[in-house]
């Protein structure tokens, strides 16, 4: 978790370091944790932990539990800070990657909601904002059914809190 703060990954670093992590094998605060590292490093651009921690997740559900997927919507929404800092071309579609598969996307987006709803937002959000609420209107039929309600709240919430209103 901690390399994935700033370390490079090259291709196979972070596939090889996952299976050597065992997701399975670890505690579900651990799994949730570790997802929220690779979300936030893949909402900030970097491609090789996007394709082998958000994208193989997608690919390949069958070995990836639900808490660590919890963890990565959650990354891919939040910074390090605890700030909304989401990132259009990203966030939306990893999130809905993930989703699919979840046996409970809708507590996820709920408890995603939640938290959204009391975060600040960084400056970066602030000005990617109405791209963003574009892209996560465009993801919502990728959603699973009992994910559209909760990604729909999420989106009428942002855009009530727009820096300059709803659009």
């Amino acid at each position: 978790m901690h390399d994935l703060r700033g370390a490079l990954f090259s291709g196979g670093d972070l596939a090889a370091r996952l299976a050597a992590a065992n997701l399975t094998g670890l505690d579900e605060p651990e799994q949730r944790r570790l997802g929220v590292a690779v979300g936030q490093r893949s909402a900030r651009e970097t491609f090789n932990v996007r394709l082998e921690g958000i994208r193989a997740c997608a690919d390949n559900h069958e070995r990836w539990p639900d808490d660590y997927r919890q963890g990565v919507v959650e990354g891919l929404f939040l910074n390090e800070d605890g700030q909304v800092e989401a990132r259009p071309r990203i966030s939306p579609e990893c999130a809905a990657d993930v989703l699919q598969h979840h046996s409970a996307p809708e507590r996820v987006l709920a408890g995603l909601r939640e938290v959204l709803s009391t975060a600040s937002w960084s400056v970066l959000f602030q000005q990617e904002n109405p791209a963003f609420i574009t892209a996560m209107r465009e993801q919502l039929p990728r959603l699973p059914d009992l994910g559209q309600q909760p990604w729909t709240d999420i989106i009428n919430d942002l855009e009530a809190r727009a820096p300059f209103g709803p659009r």
